[in-house]
């Protein structure tokens, strides 16, 4: 195996990378004064003054199948991503391979790479997989399909061919894996809990995508949907992860996107793998 990778109990999660983008401070975070972003926060940004933020999903071997959490931005023209299948590629695993997908809101950069065009048509890339949706998420496409043109290629063969499988808040979808309704950032925003013996790890999605957000859960970014919401399932979350010693794997987080979060000197910290 080439990508990192790490053991939750019985399981194994691969951190996959689909691309890379960056942003400054003002891009994600408009409403918040640059007179807020001192040492502490600044600490994680990039000598030009951006944050550098991995599109990341996780590959979870249990047992003898495979789960994929979120497919990247896919590889239609245009695409920012478009890695994930080298990525799977290089660690043996085909796309027939996956027995489940689960996807964490209905972004492009998360749900972008569900189907690939073959002769004209847009059919699913992972089509002996069950997808895993938040109704809330499928019914607010209208929401959605502004800033995701290519939204109904991504999902309308998947649901075509029987694929999708929409649920209602919290769930379990394996043994050890089970999805937690967080929304705020979109409607039906899902993080993904991993649980096998004693030990436990959250994938969280867009519930942050910089570790500056892990001591300001409240700030509010460009691109949700209910701020304020989204600032009570962040708090929420990060919470549980320090309390209970989480492994926590943040797509958006800089590669490779899985670590724990620590106090120092009373504040949180971002220690990577």
């Amino acid at each position: 195996m080439s990508a990192v990778s790490c053991r939750v109990g019985a399981l194994t999660v691969l951190s996959l990378r689909d691309g890379a983008v960056a942003a400054t401070p003002a891009q994600f975070f408009p409403a918040v004064s640059p007179a807020a972003w001192t040492a502490d926060e600044t600490a994680y940004l990039r000598a030009d003054g951006r944050f550098a933020m991995n599109l990341g999903c996780f590959l979870v071997h249990e047992g003898e199948s495979w789960t994929l959490v979120d497919t990247g931005n896919g590889t239609r023209p245009g695409s920012y991503g478009g890695k994930l299948l080298n990525e799977l590629q290089a660690e043996g695993v085909a796309p027939e391979q996956i027995a489940c997908v689960i996807i964490t809101h209905l972004h492009a950069d998360h749900a972008g790479g569900n189907t690939v065009d073959r002769d004209g048509a847009a059919v699913p890339l992972f089509p002996n997989a069950r997808h895993v949706v938040q109704r809330r998420d499928w019914e607010a496409r209208a929401e959605h399909a502004r800033d995701f043109p290519d939204l109904d290629r991504c999902l309308d063969p998947i649901a075509e061919a029987g694929l999708l499988e929409l649920i209602d808040g919290d769930a379990a979808v394996t043994a050890a894996i089970s999805v937690l309704l967080t929304p705020g950032h979109t409607p039906g925003h899902q993080c993904v809990l991993l649980a096998s013996g004693d030990e436990k790890a959250m994938i969280i999605g867009d519930l942050a995508h910089t570790p500056v957000q892990l001591n300001h859960p409240d700030w509010p970014l460009a691109a949700e949907l209910e701020p304020a919401q989204a600032a009570r399932s962040r708090a929420a979350v990060f919470d549980r992860v320090e309390g209970e010693g989480l492994l926590l794997c943040a797509g958006h987080f800089p590669h490779p996107s899985m670590g724990n979060v620590i106090r120092v000197a009373g504040r949180r910290r971002w220690q990577s793998l």
